[in-house]
């Protein structure tokens, strides 16, 4: 069975070596468009690739779940120009 706060940790490092993202950025509640999109990757990554709510996730960076769920979609484009990770 998966640890989902394993899995997203591991997910949040992938999505931000990828973006060169800080991983305490997409913490921070910041707005600027790249550390949202990379919260965004997350998001879309964890939700339908992990089984992670959007209410999970959201809580594990301290933000709203509205807020991820208004970038899902920018996340799905997102999410499909990372490489797939070694696991899959």
């Amino acid at each position: 069975e998966i640890d989902p706060a394993k899995a997203l940790a591991e997910l949040v490092a992938r999505v931000c070596a990828n973006q060169r993202i800080a991983e305490a950025d997409l913490r921070s509640g910041a707005r600027h468009r790249p550390v949202s999109l990379a919260r965004a990757t997350v998001a879309y990554l964890a939700f339908h690739e992990l089984g992670i709510s959007l209410a999970e996730t959201a809580r594990h960076f301290g933000v709203s779940r509205q807020a991820l769920w208004a970038r899902l979609e920018d996340g799905r484009l997102a999410a499909s120009r990372l490489p797939r990770s070694p696991s899959q």
